[in-house]
């Protein structure tokens, strides 16, 4: 996933020259638009609950929580796609 979509993500009230983009991109490899976005919000939500700071940190733990559907659905995805 293009650094550029994270920063969008990350733009709504963050400032994504704070967030390690590039890394955050390269951990979400294959990973869609909305499922950025849901990391990010959820990140969001843990940074509340927990008190810690919101940062890319809080974000890997959601990437690190879930798989995308390109990777849970691949074989779907594959017949979709010919």
């Amino acid at each position: 996933m293009t650094p550029t979509i994270w920063r969008s993500s990350c733009a709504r009230g963050l400032d994504p020259a704070g967030f390690a983009v590039e890394r955050l991109a390269a951990a979400a490899e294959g990973y869609s638009g909305a499922e950025i976005e849901e990391a990010v919000v959820s990140a969001r939500y843990e940074s509340q609950a927990s008190g810690r700071a919101m940062g890319a940190d809080l974000i890997d733990e959601q990437i690190a929580r879930t798989r995308p559907l390109s990777v849970v659905m691949a074989e779907r995805v594959a017949a979709l796609r010919e």
